[in-house]
């Protein structure tokens, strides 16, 4: 019993610090996508920068490591929640 309860805190705190790193990744893509908005604005009439700004979005799009983390996360949160739970003394 002792043994699981371990295992389920273990995962609830690995669970919630891949959500916390998950909402941190996904605020630095955002804030990557203002970036190229920003800069490619002012080039957004020429063809050629319209093209430049889907490209370098799309670049960016392709990190999803934080909605992997993120779905991770509440998986292990959930997990060791459930194991804590079903594991105490009845």
């Amino acid at each position: 019993m002792k043994t699981l309860k371990i295992i389920a805190i273990c995962l609830i705190v690995i669970g919630t610090a891949a959500i916390g790193y998950s909402i941190h990744g996904m605020q630095k893509i955002r804030r990557a996508h203002e970036a190229v908005d920003f800069f490619t604005s002012p080039f957004s009439d020429v063809p050629v920068g319209e093209d430049v700004s889907k490209r370098l979005h799309a670049r960016v799009n392709e990190y999803d490591l934080p909605v992997t983390l993120l779905l991770g996360g509440i998986a292990s949160t959930v997990a060791g929640a459930a194991i804590f739970y079903y594991s105490r003394k009845k």
